[in-house]
């Protein structure tokens, strides 16, 4: 499915730059990420304070959240069975807190998550965890309009 909207191994987009960068600053958190899934690897559309572009998905956050299609909020990696080993966790970007909500498109399903990334331990007030839902759906209308856009040249 994720292959339909070839997005992935793209330059960055400002649309979806601003919803990330968007939801550090309003989270006031220093990662966020909108990642898109596929069978072996997490590929960062748009990235703030994270310096790879791709990771491998096993045992990684947003492969769960998708995995998943449900908000995945992890307050302190260290008290968390599933991760607490993760070598994200163990070394950079030293997650200990993570909070991420399914990016789906329409009929297609999860494609990716919307996530925010801190190396302290905190919690998800209720606010930003519907700012965090409401800004994966500005993603997925941009991801819909942009492969409306391509099916359209």
């Amino acid at each position: 499915t994720l292959q339909e909207f070839l997005i992935l191994d793209t330059p960055p987009e400002a649309r979806f730059d601003r919803i990330v960068a968007y939801a550090a600053a309003r989270c006031e958190v220093p990662t966020a990420t909108f990642t898109l899934v596929d069978e072996t690897r997490l590929w960062f559309k748009s990235r703030i304070g994270l310096e790879f572009q791709e990771i491998d998905r096993t045992n990684s956050f947003c492969a769960l959240t998708v995995a998943s299609n449900s908000p995945l909020v992890v307050e302190d990696s260290f008290l968390d069975e599933r991760f607490r080993d993760n070598e994200f966790v163990l070394g950079p970007p030293f997650i200990r807190f993570y909070a991420g909500v399914p990016v789906r498109a329409n009929e297609y399903g999860p494609l990716g998550s919307l996530c925010i990334i801190d190396s302290s331990p905190r919690s998800l007030p209720w606010e930003d965890f519907q700012l965090l839902e409401a800004l994966a759906h500005q993603i997925e209308v941009q991801l819909m309009l942009r492969k409306a856009n391509l099916s359209s040249h």
